[in-house]
């Protein structure tokens, strides 16, 4: 199984995604924004990352670009409740936008497609 890199600003909410990661086998490391996460990412090289666009600090789409410039080859699924932002995210070379509210089951099983196959058309 893989080390997934979860950003989310939003404590209840990243700490049940993270439950749900580590309940199907997974490795997680959480953080609470891009900032964070950027750092996190560059000490610990996990397999995937998972970011929420829209935080207070170092929000997703300026994570997502800092990410891609370090690794192209790393799957990156974002995560928004807007749509606009989540076709943003994609043109960047997000792999997969996931609409909030999502089943948790419907992340892991991208998670899972992603860790064993690699990043979409790359």
């Amino acid at each position: 199984m893989g080390h997934i890199l979860l950003i989310d600003d939003d404590d209840e909410f990243r700490e049940q995604l993270a439950e749900f990661i580590v309940a199907a086998g997974h490795r997680v490391t959480v953080c609470a924004d891009g900032e964070e996460g950027l750092a996190q990412f560059r000490k610990h090289a996990p397999d995937a990352v998972v970011t929420d666009i829209v935080m207070e600090r170092t929000e997703g789409i300026e994570t997502l670009q800092a990410i891609r410039h370090a690794d192209a080859a790393i799957p990156v699924i974002v995560m928004s409740g807007n749509d606009t932002y989540l076709r943003l995210a994609r043109g960047l070379g997000a792999d997969h936008g996931l609409h909030k509210p999502f089943s948790a089951r419907h992340l892991i099983s991208l998670l899972e497609e992603r860790l064993e196959h690699g990043r979409v058309g790359f």
